[in-house]
């Protein structure tokens, strides 16, 4: 993952927590620093503990696991977990509006 990042317009950063591609603790550091760098602009986060890759894809509502796909979060730099969390992806997309609806308005 590259270093913070200034955002010039109000941002909000979703994830999940088990997200195995882009794991919580890369990314909260990403959203802390990049949120310090961005001020006054608004860096949101929003994390759903238990969701993985793909949550808000119903397409995948039983958990697949992409054995051979490049992960560089992991040592083996390959696997990739996923799978569709329906009441994160539920919670995700009222964020979104209610984001869209203040910032856009």
């Amino acid at each position: 993952m590259r270093g913070p990042t200034q955002f010039l317009a109000p941002t909000l950063l979703i994830f999940g927590g088990e997200d195995s591609l882009t794991p919580a603790s890369k990314i909260t550091k990403f959203a802390e620093s990049s949120a310090a760098l961005s001020k006054p602009t608004a860096v949101l986060v929003q994390t759903y503990p238990q969701a993985m890759h793909f949550f808000v894809d119903p397409e995948y509502r039983s958990t697949r696991v992409f054995a051979d796909s490049y992960n560089s979060a992991v040592d083996s730099h390959r696997g990739i977990t996923a799978k569709f969390d329906e009441a994160a992806a539920n919670d995700a997309l009222h964020r979104v509006i209610a984001f869209l609806s203040v910032h856009l308005n």
